[in-house]
């Protein structure tokens, strides 16, 4: 063994790891003594062993700072001394300085790739050995201090989204979970993906995320298998080019992002040993190993977006599965459009037809737009539904006017509905259901007045919605459809007869016409001729059919 160089004292301002305890490794007794000699000259604290065995007992025993580990040693060299330091948790991480020959270029290089931190030919230069340990012990000290930050951060992050209110649905408050985490320094966006009735669904996503998930909707079949699958192993590092997935396997497990080049970290969201869906985070960078430290913090916080979550996941698995339905229904074109003429109540001519939606499954039309205002798709399926209708409207004569059942949100919230009015080749009526709350009518008015001529506006239902005629008096449409509970049974109850009788006259006053819903019999047929009421359908004139008969009816003679 080669003698060493004695080291100078140390610089002043260089004692700020003073009190550290330092391992000294090595066969020999004169060097190990000399350098636990030079080290406590230092300020450090140093104990020895002589052997591998013996250093890693020592350590077992002992808190240590960092290791001087002579690379030959009998029984037990460095290398294998490193690897054994190196598989365990607790020692993954401490300081070692790999001490070697001069021209033990071989040894350096292999304990390197085992893990050492450093290393120092023979003979050492005291100095240089002192230099080292201290450089050792400032970085492992910054990188506590990075970890303490780290853990602050997410401490304060856990406690935030703990705090967060919950929405009025699921989606409502993974949407602002999901935008809360991506104001975090680092991360570019998240996603929430939820499992229900067999189908991924997501619930919210942001960022690069939200390019390729829309939420609300349903993954496809094989990415909610691959998803499911993947999650039942636990978390997950997906970054580009990944190594631990086989070319089979990774097609499952990717939830493709535009340009695939972010790195996302994965964790299953648990509830008991119920799978409830899946958390992705998406960093800023795409090296693996940023990714890496993103999955520690993914992982805790799915325990907190699963409390936050799980009171409402009922309730949203039968929204998310209705809605699900209905876009199918909306995508395949599941229904059809049946025409109920307008007749004059003075002859049976018919004026106009009603386009009306009846559902290949035998569905309510009433319950079915209802149920999609519910569950965030009625504008989609009132467009659906009106653009059918207005297709199927081809074959009627050209002279009848075509009605059609819009709601309020879809005549301001669709900007293209103009045009499409207007470059058809009969007048429309648009008829306002009366069942929808008008927030803004001034909105409703603007939308309005932006129709063409041909393009006539009448409320539906009146007196059977939010409103009564408080549509009626604000908007000034140009048709009014008096709804069917007014009109059944009017032939036998006055105060019905009296109040359309009031209507009548305000029609003949505003120069609006007045159409009677729902008349079922002669009798009512009768009454309402005789106060005047000009319009009417109902299933005494015709059904609703694909095919209307558009000849008077024999009731007229």
């Amino acid at each position: 063994m080669e003698r060493t160089r004695e080291g100078a004292p140390p610089a002043p301002g260089e004692a700020d790891s003073d009190g550290h305890t330092i391992l000294v490794v090595d066969d020999e007794r004169a060097v190990r003594s000399l350098f636990a000699t030079v080290l406590r000259r230092s300020g450090f604290e140093a104990i020895e062993a002589a052997s591998g065995p013996a250093a890693l007992a020592t350590i077992a025993e002992h808190r240590v700072a960092a290791v001087l580990l002579d690379s030959r040693m009998p029984e037990m060299d460095g290398v294998e001394v490193l690897r054994e330091l190196r598989a365990k948790e607790r020692t993954r991480t401490l300081p070692v300085i790999f001490v070697t020959g001069e021209g033990e270029v071989d040894r350096r290089v292999r304990a390197l790739e085992a893990g050492a931190d450093d290393y120092l030919a023979k003979p050492v230069s005291t100095a240089e050995l002192v230099a080292r340990v201290r450089a050792q012990l400032r970085g492992q000290a910054a990188w506590t201090r990075v970890l303490e930050e780290r853990m602050r951060e997410r401490t304060e992050l856990l406690a935030d989204l703990t705090r967060q209110r919950s929405g009025s649905s699921l989606e409502e408050t993974a949407t602002a979970l999901a935008h809360r985490l991506a104001e975090e320094d680092g991360i570019a966006g998240a996603a929430i993906v939820m499992f229900s009735h067999d189908v991924a669904v997501t619930a919210a996503a942001t960022g690069p995320f939200a390019e390729a998930l829309r939420t609300g909707r349903a993954l496809s079949q094989r990415l909610t298998r691959g998803l499911h699958e993947r999650a039942l192993r636990g978390p997950w590092v997906d970054a580009p080019g990944a190594a631990d997935a086989s070319p089979r396997e990774r097609p499952k497990r990717r939830i493709e992002l535009p340009g695939g080049e972010h790195s996302v970290a994965y964790t299953p969201l648990v509830a008991g040993d119920e799978l409830l869906g899946v958390l992705g985070i998406v960093d800023e960078h795409t090296a693996r190993d940023v990714a890496g430290r993103r999955l520690a913090l993914a992982i805790d916080l799915g325990e907190v977006i699963v409390t936050l979550l799980h009171d409402q996941r009922d309730a949203w698995g039968q929204h998310a599965a209705s809605r699900e339905a209905l876009l199918r229904i909306i995508e395949a074109g599941a229904f059809t459009t049946v025409f109920q003429p307008i007749r004059r109540l003075a002859d049976g001519v018919a004026l106009g037809a009603e386009a009306l939606t009846r559902f290949h499954d035998g569905a309510s039309p009433q319950e079915r737009f209802l149920e999609a205002a519910r569950t965030g798709c009625g504008i989609e399926l009132e467009a659906a539904t009106m653009r059918r209708a207005l297709d199927r409207a081809r074959d009627l004569p050209g002279e009848l006017l075509l009605g059609l059942n819009l709601s309020p949100r879809l005549v301001v919230g669709d900007p293209g509905l103009p045009a499409l009015l207007d470059a058809q080749s009969r007048a429309i009526v648009l008829e306002l259901t009366e069942h929808d709350h008008i927030d803004d009518y001034d909105a409703v008015k603007q939308a309005m007045a932006s129709f063409g001529p041909s393009v006539q506006v009448a409320v539906d239902d009146a007196g059977a919605g939010y409103a009564s005629l408080i549509h009626v008096l604000t908007l000034a449409p140009d048709w009014v459809k008096l709804d069917r509970l007014w009109v059944q049974g009017i032939d036998a109850d006055p105060a019905r007869q009296a109040l359309v009788a009031g209507l009548v006259h305000f029609a003949r006053e505003t120069g609006t016409a007045l159409v009677a819903e729902g008349i079922e019999t002669a009798a009512e047929l009768g009454v309402l001729r005789s106060l005047g009421v000009e319009l009417g359908q109902g299933f005494l004139l015709d059904h609703p059919s694909p095919h209307p008969v558009l000849e008077r009816p024999s009731i007229f003679g």
